[in-house]
């Protein structure tokens, strides 16, 4: 096996697997929701400036980000952010 969703297909089986599978993208759903509340939050109290601003500005600029500087963006990106 060379993934995680590989050995739970075939560990539990393809029904297991679609709970699994839904289990993950809602937690992910979950997840990204909480980031962006919390950036919101960090933006307004360091700069005061509207909730809604912050979400906003970010689906800007990340995905220019990622087109602009392509794969190799998205590898600096996570070596940086998980170096420290």
């Amino acid at each position: 096996m060379r993934s995680v969703p590989k050995f739970m297909r075939r560990r539990f089986g393809p029904g297991r697997h679609l709970v699994i599978a839904i289990s993950f993208a809602l937690a992910q759903a979950l997840i990204a929701g909480i980031n962006l509340f919390l950036l919101a939050t960090v933006v307004n109290g360091l700069l005061g400036w509207p909730p809604w601003v912050a979400p906003l500005l970010a689906a800007a600029i990340v995905p220019s980000r990622i087109i602009s500087g392509g794969l190799a963006a998205v590898i600096y990106n996570e070596v940086l952010q998980y170096s420290s």
